[in-house]
């Protein structure tokens, strides 16, 4: 599953970095309001941006051609089987929704990370994209969440916060049209 997939790309891929990394999640909207809406993540969590991976270095720091031939090829993988769980994610009444993870490199960083501090970062992410207009061109920008994970491989032992950041309007939104499935919206833009 997920942590498995997490410890693997700490050890190959991502190392001591603890810049963030793109994953995804697939979420299933409540039907009763008394009833939390799941986000769920897999292996193919991490299949949404392997852009922001570091690039595999030699031991003299260039680029390995051999080596960034075979991440371009498993990111191609990658991509196809992402837009695979998207479809079915669909199908199945779920929406794929994107997001960041950072891990740290110590159970200290861990407790003593700036939650507050990354909570404001991930609204303020979600705000930009509310005022530059990109989120009319990609609504999904909306649904983002952002999780901070410290992995001790040794003991097999994974901590992780996940915020998924809303924001406060100082007054209610109004309704613009009708409202629509999200089966109908996908069906349009496809």
């Amino acid at each position: 599953g997920f942590w498995a997939e997490l410890a693997r790309r700490k050890l190959d891929s991502i190392g001591l970095s603890e810049e963030p990394v793109g994953v995804s999640a697939l979420y299933s909207p409540a039907l009763n309001s008394v009833v939390s809406s799941p986000a769920q993540l897999d292996n193919a969590s991490f299949s949404v941006a392997s852009s922001l991976h570091p690039k595999p270095r030699t031991d003299a720091g260039a680029v390995d051609d051999n080596a960034a031939a075979a991440a371009a090829d498993e990111a191609a993988v990658e991509a196809e089987a992402a837009e695979a769980v998207a479809r079915d994610a669909l199908a199945a009444g779920r929406l794929q929704i994107c997001g960041s993870l950072r891990n740290v490199n110590t159970f200290e960083r861990f407790t003593g990370a700036d939650r507050d501090g990354i909570l404001a970062t991930a609204a303020d992410h979600i705000w930009r994209a509310i005022t530059s207009g990109a989120a009319e061109r990609d609504p999904a920008l909306l649904n983002a969440f952002t999780v901070l994970t410290f992995s001790d491989l040794k003991k097999w032992a994974f901590y992780y916060w996940f915020a998924f950041p809303a924001l406060k309007l100082p007054s209610p939104a109004r309704v613009m049209g009708n409202p629509v499935t999200l089966a109908d919206h996908a069906s349009a833009d496809g």
